[in-house]
């Protein structure tokens, strides 16, 4: 049989038999998805005898199968069974498998390429139009529309903003302002070491890699790879978000990181010192969206979780005028976390459609996340830690369904990899989905 690499596929459709998913690979039976509303997963391997004698890589492909017929961009991995690496392909840059959205479906997919000695992972959940989804289910269920909002299971987005990727130029001038601004390339390494990998005692002999890759003459992907894979969370926009079903948005408005010669007077999303979305365009996209689907509710959680430097933090009379800004054409009305308790008839009747909120003590807010829970790549702590918050009581909460596995001693080596494709987000997600999500539709019965 020879060398081979593996890689677990997982699958979500929606309805049935309206929606299936296929994995084909060389010489193995191809893999169908088509139970609806259950997690799945299944395996593919491929090998050396599957591929010609000239060849070098084999195929993995996946259809998304809507009445029985391909739909939306081709989706294959070109995969080399003697070295497990990934070669050129659809999936092999994560930023090129956006979801796709469109009247009849939408499509979340994304492939992960794994170390050697590691299984590749490749996931798809295929469902109908998720646009209208809390009007279309207070519809067919009216008695919803008397309870309170907080009656609602919310589907969120974690550091929502952090998905404008970054440009080879823009992630080597960021760090080598750092190395400027703390004048020691070790320094440098030590905090974003310290910052990023806590506990991690060679974070930072990895880290001063990728800062010798900035400070070098010419330009390099090191850096970028590494700063894209340290702080993306996302990789589809905040309108493509909303059209997934998103209704809770965990953005951090603040100030650029005060070293930055790119430094702009814009509020954006931060994480660490990496700058995401704007937050003026995060608003608008959410007030465009609300203003074509009246029946739908937005709700936004600020905080300034992360941020490096305390002079990042905006003001809340900075974060007020941005929100009178997007607001003072239309006539959404805006609310916080004490509109909760509202039914959602009311909040539609009176407009309310647009709140901000922030989760702590004082709001009657718990979080399933801590430190050392979230700190891993098995969904096993993080799953405990979700059986204990909704079993303490609460006015609302946040479950929060992935590890941190960035900050991990795998994740820091996934982050200077020199994939596209390798970021450690990436590299948790289906697997953690898997077990994550077939608890949150069944708490009783999920282990």
């Amino acid at each position: 049989m020879g060398m081979s690499k593996g890689t677990d596929v997982f699958g979500y459709v929606s309805s049935a038999p309206d929606f299936a998913l296929q994995y084909a690979s060389p010489h193995r039976a191809n893999t169908v998805f088509s139970t609806p509303t259950t997690m799945l997963s299944g395996h593919h391997e491929i090998s050396e005898s599957d591929i010609g004698f000239f060849e070098h890589t084999g195929r993995l492909s996946l259809s998304a199968l809507v009445h029985s017929l391909p739909v939306g961009r081709s989706k294959y991995a070109e995969i080399a069974p003697s070295t497990g690496n990934l070669g050129d392909c659809p999936v092999a840059n994560m930023f090129a498998t956006t979801s796709e959205v469109a009247p009849s479906y939408t499509l979340s997919y994304g492939f992960f390429d794994a170390p050697r000695g590691d299984s590749d992972q490749m996931y798809a959940y295929l469902t109908s139009d998720m646009s209208n989804w809390m009007a279309n289910t207070a519809a067919k269920k009216p008695s919803l529309q008397t309870r309170p909002l907080s009656t609602f299971v919310l589907p969120g987005s974690h550091d929502a903003g952090m998905f404008t990727a970054l440009t080879n130029k823009d992630a080597a001038t960021l760090l080598k302002d750092m190395i400027n601004n703390y004048q020691s390339q070790y320094k440098v390494a030590e905090i974003i070491g310290s910052l990023a990998f806590p506990g991690i005692g060679r974070a930072i002999a990895v880290i001063n890699g990728v800062v010798q890759a900035a400070a070098a003459t010419g330009i390099s992907d090191t850096p970028r790879q590494a700063l894209v894979n340290l702080a993306m969370t996302q990789k589809d926009s905040i309108a493509t978000q909303l059209a997934l079903g998103v209704r809770y948005f965990d953005f951090r408005p603040g100030h650029d990181v005060s070293f930055s010669s790119q430094r702009t007077d814009k509020l954006r999303h931060q994480h660490l010192f990496i700058p995401g979305y704007r937050f003026d365009l995060f608003l608008s996209d959410v007030v465009v969206f609300l203003t074509s689907h009246p029946g739908e509710i937005v709700i936004v959680g600020l905080s300034s979780s992360g941020f490096m430097e305390e002079g990042m933090k905006a003001t809340p009379q900075e974060i007020q005028a941005y929100i009178d800004a997007a607001t003072k054409q239309t006539s959404l009305v805006t609310g916080t976390e004490s509109d909760f308790g509202t039914s959602y008839a009311s909040l539609i009747q009176q407009n309310k459609r647009l709140l901000f909120a922030k989760c702590s003590s004082l709001t009657g807010c718990q979080n399933s996340y801590s430190d050392d829970a979230y700190k891993t790549t098995s969904p096993a702590p993080v799953l405990a830690a979700l059986k204990a918050t909704v079993n303490t009581p609460a006015t609302w909460t946040v479950l929060q369904l992935q590890g941190t596995s960035t900050a991990t001693e795998w994740g820091l080596m996934q982050v200077v990899t020199k994939s596209d494709a390798s970021s450690p987000l990436l590299g948790t997600k289906a697997k953690f989905d898997n077990v994550t999500y077939k608890w949150l539709a069944n708490p009783a019965t999920a282990s």
